[in-house]
């Protein structure tokens, strides 16, 4: 590119005004976004992302210089990278970190699916690649793929403060977000609807903040099973003074997971237990009433006992099953017991347990609360405020 293309290149990008609390200008050759955006990883481990723009895109380096201006980028365009140095398709585009700025109405893709904001390219093994935009963006793409419309609009109010909340206080804490369920589930402009695009804009800058003003770990879950959890119970660090006592839910009764049963096989078991594979002798929990959640649970096999933490064998028995195949909570209705050969536990509930239970939330939204006394329930110990 020539100097003059590349300086009306710069003016064009230069008009794109920053949406948000954060303004962009230079690349941040650290970790964390700035103030009002995020960063959300959309590389999988061993697998090299594709990209696509529609439009008129340029990639800018550390000081937003613009490297190279690209009139379009075909669907399945490949990243590539070698020690110092990043190619987009053919064109080898210099050393990351980097960032693809669509120009207008340009909207940049990423393995077929349509994104806002930048494309940010990272040093790794293979490109690691980040959406970077504004947290309100950001939050258009999350709302839908974590609570469906019929929840009705003071549930996904709620969702959306929320979400915010826990975007924000993440960013703060670790620099940026993962696109799936370890951090929050966001899929970008395919997921965009009208109701929870209002319930966004209807909540913008409203975040949970605790006694000192900090974002609280607004954790949230698909259904308690009729009550939530301390978030000590769960969570290293948990703030003192912050979804620390047992909370009534009274709202997600309809949840298909309300309560349910599951039946496992002695070598999933064995694998969760940290036991060679054997047949199953025994199992024993802590508490002796229910429904409880127990903090351990010990499994005897071949003869040899280990006692394991219950939230790390729930894990552990669901890691990359589908949803029919997983333990979906902690929230044991009896005594798990042993039956042909297998582990039965009867439980309710899907989720930690832990803050605001999304099917408790659309159940107090049909019976007439709004976003705000759905918070304040959920969330005891921290207030609702606006971000200046």
């Amino acid at each position: 590119m020539n100097r003059a293309t590349a300086a009306a290149v710069g003016a064009l990008l230069a008009s794109l005004a920053a949406c948000g609390d954060g303004e962009m200008s230079a690349v941040d050759a650290g970790q964390r976004p700035p103030k009002g955006w995020v960063d959300v990883e959309l590389s999988r481990p061993g697998v090299a992302p594709t990209v696509a723009a529609d439009g008129p895109c340029v990639v800018v380096d550390q000081r937003a210089d613009v490297l190279v201006h690209f009139d379009e980028l075909a669907p399945g365009t490949k990243l590539g990278n070698g020690p110092n140095e990043v190619w987009i398709g053919a064109s080898r585009v210099g050393a990351p970190p980097l960032e693809i700025r669509p120009l207008g109405d340009t909207v940049l893709w990423v393995d077929g699916a349509p994104y806002r904001g930048f494309l940010r390219i990272e040093h790794g093994d293979r490109p690691r690649l980040m959406n970077r935009l504004p947290v309100e963006d950001y939050l258009l793409g999350v709302v839908p793929a974590e609570m469906p419309e019929a929840f009705g609009l003071e549930a996904l109010k709620a969702q959306a403060v929320a979400a915010r909340t826990y975007a924000l206080q993440t960013i703060q804490n670790s620099g940026r977000l993962l696109a799936d369920e370890r951090s929050q589930v966001y899929e970008g402009r395919r997921a965009e609807t009208l109701v929870a695009t209002r319930a966004v804009k209807q909540t913008a800058q409203e975040v949970l903040l605790g006694a000192e003003r900090d974002f609280v770990p607004a954790w949230y879950h698909s259904t308690c099973g009729g009550a939530s959890r301390p978030a000590a119970d769960v969570f290293a660090g948990a703030p003192p003074g912050l979804m620390d006592v047992v909370l009534p839910c009274g709202g997600c009764e309809r949840s298909p997971v309300f309560r349910w049963e599951r039946r496992f096989a002695a070598d999933r078991v064995c694998a969760a237990a940290g036991l060679p594979v054997a047949a199953l002798d025994a199992v024993a929990v802590e508490p002796a009433e229910y429904p409880a959640h127990p903090k351990r649970i010990t499994i005897t096999a071949g003869g040899r006992a280990a006692t394991v933490g219950a939230d790390a064998f729930r894990s552990r028995l669901s890691a990359g099953r589908e949803r029919a195949e997983q333990a979906l909570s902690t929230l044991w209705t009896e005594a798990p017991w042993l039956e042909g050969g297998e582990l039965v536990v009867r439980g309710g509930g899907w989720g930690h347990g832990v803050g605001m239970c999304q099917y408790g939330a659309a159940g107090r939204a049909r019976a007439g609360a709004d976003y705000r006394e759905i918070l304040a329930h959920y969330y005891q110990g921290a207030h609702l405020a606006r971000l200046p």
